[in-house]
Order: C-alpha cells, then structure tokens, then sequence
C-alpha cells in the first residue's frame, strides 16, 4: 500500500512562508490546518486501506463537476463523498493519537515507572 511521508515543517519554516507569501499564505494555512486530520490519517495503515476507496470515488465525482457534466445527482454524490472522507479521516487521526498517549501512559519512563499525566 502507497503510503505519503509529508515532512512536518517548524514553526521556523511556517513563519518564513508567512512572511514571504503574506495573505495568500494565511489563506493556504487554514486549509491546511482543516485537513491537517486528513494528512494524519491518510499516512497510517488503516487510513490508508478506509480511505482509499472513498478518495478514488471523490476524485471521479470531482472531475464530473469539473468538466462540467455533473448532474444534480453526481453534485450530491460528491457532496457525501467529501462528508464522508472528512468524517472517517477525523475518526481514523483521532483513534491513533489516543493510541500514542494511552501508549505514553503506560511505558514506563527513565525511573521504570509509568507515567501518569
């Protein structure tokens, strides 16, 4: 299965962007920063084989409307489909960042307890 590595950037890199891109770059962030869910979702195993299939059906439904053949029906369909991929990519990223604390919480840290915050 294809997964994508999408390199984190710093706070460092993101405030020069800022500085060289002005407003667009703000814009270019929010989007990012709603599908950020997505991008966590989509680079894990089980997201990877979820989602799979609903991102090949969205594009399909996406260039209908692009090529400005859709019908009411196909405009709906594509609707649903993006509900959809935001709704289980919110559960997938969700599901694994509880895994990571829960897995925080119970490896015993340097002194060979576990760690309780």
């Amino acid at each position: 299965m294809k997964t994508f590595n999408i390199p984190e950037p710093n706070g460092e890199e993101l405030a020069d962007y800022i500085r060289t891109r002005g407003n667009s770059s703000k814009k270019t962030l929010e989007i990012l920063a709603t599908n950020l869910h997505f991008i966590d979702a989509i680079n894990t195993e089980v997201g990877g084989e979820v989602l799979k299939d609903l991102v090949q059906m969205h594009k399909e439904a996406f260039l209908k409307i692009a090529e400005l053949g859709a019908s009411d029906e196909d405009k709906v369909r594509y609707k649903v489909l993006q509900d959809l991929i935001n709704r289980w990519s919110k559960r997938v990223a969700d599901y694994y960042q509880t895994l990571e604390r829960v897995d925080k919480l119970v490896k015993p840290n340097k002194g060979g307890t576990a760690d309780a915050r």
